[in-house]
């Protein structure tokens, strides 16, 4: 089982806050679907999970999010990490019924 986002960042040695601006720098320096693909597929399930931590986290996850939909919605090259979302769903037992 992968380590979860909150101790990748402790075991890193920098803040929350610090490790989402680096984030979003990333997010804005994306010139290319190919980017946009690798950016979603290493960052959006992580970000999802950082998002509950505490609420001055959740607003800049999203705003990050916000941003990152308005580039993907119209975007049919862009295929999301189900299998990553799902197996969040499912620790986080977050499934209505």
């Amino acid at each position: 089982m992968q380590a979860s986002p909150i101790t990748s960042i402790q075991k890193e040695g920098i803040s929350v806050d610090e490790y989402l601006e680096r984030i979003h720098l990333r997010f804005a320096l994306i010139e290319s679907d190919d980017q946009l693909q690798r950016f979603t597929d290493n960052y959006l399930v992580r970000l999802i999970e950082i998002a509950g931590s505490e609420p001055r986290t959740l607003e800049k996850v999203r705003e990050i999010l916000s941003q990152y939909n308005r580039r993907v919605k119209s975007n049919a090259a862009i295929s999301y990490p189900v299998s990553g979302l799902l197996a969040l769903i499912k620790e986080k037992g977050a499934i209505a019924s």
